[in-house]
């Protein structure tokens, strides 16, 4: 299993648009080989941060996601946000 996170900074009232951003890229997720489950993670320790979490069968699966599908679902996204990390892990 791979997993991919992204910390978010994002403001409070931005959190409605980037829950619709989230689905957007879970239903493309979702269509690829390999996908195994996302997740929204809010800090409690630490003010408007957000991470997203994705659940991969392998690294080789996420990298061709994030090859052809990253850049068209950045354009698609509307939520400001403030990237803050970006975290892989491996089971």
């Amino acid at each position: 299993m791979f997993v991919h996170m992204v910390l978010f900074k994002i403001k409070k009232r931005n959190v409605p648009v980037y829950a619709a951003d989230c689905k957007l890229w879970e239903r493309e997720a979702g269509k690829q080989k390999g996908f195994a489950g996302y997740h929204t993670l809010f800090r409690t320790n630490e003010k408007d941060q957000v991470a997203s979490f994705y659940m991969w069968k392998s690294e080789k699966d996420h990298v061709r996601f994030m090859k052809k599908h990253h850049d068209r679902l950045v354009s698609l996204s509307s939520c400001p946000v403030e990237v803050l990390g970006y975290y892989n892990f491996k089971t």
